[in-house]
Parts: C-alpha cells; sequence; structure tokens
C-alpha cells in the first residue's frame, strides 16, 4: 500500500525552520517517524519520497509504504493529514491527460568532472538543456510531454558527503502530459525519479485532467 502525507508546516517554530533550510535535517526528522529495520536503506525499505511546497504556509508531502507515526512530531510542528493513494494509482490509464510535478536533482553520470563541486561520477545539466533532459526522463516513466514543462530552479543546499559539504541541485518540474505506460508511471511515482531522494528530489505527483 502507498501513503501520501500532507503536512502543513509551522515556520514559527526552530525545527521547521532548521528542517525547511537542511534537507538532511528534514531527512533524519521524516525517518524517525517509520520504524526501525535491518535493511541498509531504510529510507528505500518504506518507498520514502518527500518534498516541500513552498508557501507562506509550507507543506511537505512524504509518500510512503506505511503509514508514517505522526505522534513521533511535537505538536507545534504542523498538523497533517495521511491518506491512501492506491485507488488514484490504479485509476491512472493509458491515454490519459495529466498535469504533473517533480522537484528533481538534474545531474548525469559522467566519467569525469570538471565542475570541483560536482559529486564523482556525476555532472550538472545545463539549464539549457534540462528541458530535453526532462522529456526523456518522463518518457522513460511513461508520460508523454503535451507542451515543454516549465523547470524552475531553486537556490542550491548544501549536503555532506563524508567529510565534504558539497552542493545540491535541485530544479522544480511542472507541466501537462499524456499517460502512455501506466506501468511505467506507477513505477516512477512509487519508486521516484533520479537521484537525491533521500534529500528531497524524485517525488512525483499527477493529478488527471477532466
Amino acid at each position: 500500500m502507498t501513503h501520501l502525507t500532507l503536512l502543513e508546516l509551522n515556520p514559527r517554530t526552530r525545527a521547521c525552520r532548521r528542517d525547511i533550510s537542511d534537507p538532511q535535517a528534514m531527512h533524519r526528522t521524516i525517518m524517525g517517524l517509520f520504524p526501525g529495520t535491518d535493511d541498509p536503506s531504510p529510507r528505500r525499505h518504506w518507498a520514502v519520497l518527500w518534498r516541500v511546497e513552498p508557501a507562506d504556509t509550507p507543506t511537505l508531502l512524504i509518500q510512503s509504504a506505511i503509514a508514517p507515526d505522526l505522534h513521533a512530531l511535537t505538536a507545534d510542528y504542523g498538523s497533517a493529514r495521511t491518506k491512501p493513494i492506491d485507488g488514484h494509482l490504479d485509476r491512472l490509464m493509458s491515454g490519459m491527460l495529466v498535469s504533473y510535478r517533480a522537484v528533481v536533482n538534474p545531474v548525469r553520470t559522467t566519467r569525469r568532472t570538471h565542475h570541483p563541486d560536482a559529486s564523482p561520477g556525476q555532472a550538472v545539466i545545463p539549464a539549457g538543456e534540462r528541458a530535453a533532459w526532462w522529456q526523456r526522463r518522463a518518457l522513460g516513466a511513461g508520460l508523454g510531454l503535451t507542451d515543454p514543462a516549465t523547470i524552475t530552479g531553486r537556490p542550491d543546499q548544501r549536503v555532506r558527503r563524508g567529510e565534504r559539504r558539497l552542493p545540491l541541485y535541485t530544479a522544480r518540474i511542472d507541466g501537462t502530459a499524456i499517460i502512455e505506460d501506466p506501468h511505467l508511471l506507477r513505477e516512477a511515482i512509487t519508486c521516484g525519479i533520479g537521484r537525491a531522494k533521500a534529500w528531497g528530489c524524485g517525488l512525483l505527483t499527477v493529478s488527471p485532467i477532466t
């Protein structure tokens, strides 16, 4: 079963401000809502994906294989509701027109990198190439784009890799598409797209356009 939790954050609290500004802190807070496991990747084990929707009252979306234990949060952290979305996923059919949103980590695998801050084996996709890059990724996720996506670069943040603090490149992508392969789309929704999933990237949400 797949669950989606919408948590309206309270940025007046210190914990919320810390988590919103630090993806590693947010990751720790979110994973504290799930049981321990012997799996070396608890995030993957519980299929946890998340992203923050910016607004005057920012909303944290958490998608997971089980419902999170929201009692682990302080009462003033925010207000939340959780619902199963399996019915929504089952209704995604070939030929359906949908709107979508995703926050992604726009990098590609490379044998060498010329960027001093990039992770080994990764290269940042230039802004001018991101539309074509996303079109290929969307097709791999079962979506045929009906118009050029709106790609909004987001402020770079820093995450720790070993003893280094590296930039986290993210972009929010919005648009409309035709579902070409519902199986691929459901897999992309439940497993996420691309890299940096622990840090708020990869969650794809779609809504039918009627």
